[in-house]
């Protein structure tokens, strides 16, 4: 995905988003194996001009990885681990610029 566009205070902004899914169904697909790569970058410009006066920490950046196993538990039931590895950088609402999450989660839905 590529975008154009301007923030609340106006200022010209563009973002750049790449997602890779990889899946793999076995045992009658049943079960699966799946991988996601996902990376988002933010450019925009500092609208007070200078680096000493600016909350403007340059481009934010955000990339991700995930790697799951599910199990269909019937046809309209599925339940799914999952390993996530998420990082923010360069974000001026994060003190620091940075953010990140590593650990896993469990999930169950339904659907009908």
């Amino acid at each position: 995905e590529l975008a154009d566009g301007a923030d609340a205070r106006g200022v010209d902004m563009g973002m750049t988003h790449y997602a890779v899914d990889l899946v793999q169904r076995f045992s009658n697909d049943k079960f699966w194996v799946a991988a996601r790569y996902e990376n988002a970058v933010v450019d925009y410009k500092d609208y007070r001009g200078t680096p000493a006066t600016s909350t403007d920490l340059g481009d934010a950046e955000m990339t991700q990885w995930q790697l799951g196993l599910g199990w269909f538990l019937s046809k309209n039931a599925v339940a799914k681990l999952e390993y996530i590895s998420h990082e923010r950088e360069k974000n001026s609402a994060f003190v620091g610029g940075t953010a990140e999450f590593k650990g896993y989660m469990i999930s169950t839905a339904l659907s009908f």
